[in-house]
């Protein structure tokens, strides 16, 4: 009994199951048996380099440290991905943003699944700023690269309301 359930493991498994990371698990609780799984013990020997070491490395293939202290610098490719944007008083539908390395972007409206041609432009890499453009709507925003997010204001004349703001995440 392990807290209100009782648990189940096999003493000797089948040899099959030697091979596996994890041991298996049956859970009664409420009348109902789940299966899960423990993790068996495993040793990981690995080497790593310290920072002294790392640096002098580095300098032997003639690329310079990374100095861990400081900021990432970002550029407009730091932003590639694909980002779900949805106005903030929408409860579904919206738009899916894929923006590629190169910063050549494609759109895909979340309802019907329809692909239509659009441009999101970083005008300030460092701050995440864009703006974003399409054949109706235009918007402006900044992406959060830490948090996997962007914010803004739209402006769309083919919805109600006309103006208004929007939130996403990348995927």
């Amino acid at each position: 009994t392990l807290g209100d359930a009782r648990a189940m493991t096999l003493s000797n498994p089948p040899a099959q199951a030697a091979a596996l990371t994890y041991n298996r698990v049956f859970v009664e609780r409420g009348g109902q048996v789940y299966w899960g799984y423990q993790g068996k013990m495993l040793v990981n020997s690995s080497a790593r380099l310290n920072a002294i070491a790392a640096d002098a490395f580095l300098a032997q293939l003639g690329i310079a440290p990374v100095d861990p202290e400081a900021p990432p610098a970002l550029t407009a490719g730091s932003y590639q991905g694909t980002w779900d944007f949805r106005g903030t008083t929408e409860s579904n539908g919206g738009t899916t943003v894929f923006v590629a390395a190169n910063g050549t972007t494609s759109c895909q409206d979340r309802t019907t699944l329809a692909s239509f041609a659009c441009t999101v432009t970083v005008t300030n890499p460092a701050t995440g700023a864009f703006t974003y453009s399409d054949a109706s709507a235009s918007a402006l925003g900044s992406f959060d690269f830490l948090a996997g997010t962007a914010a803004g204001t739209y402006h769309d004349p083919t919805t109600t309301p006309v103006d208004g703001q929007f939130t996403g995440q990348r995927r």
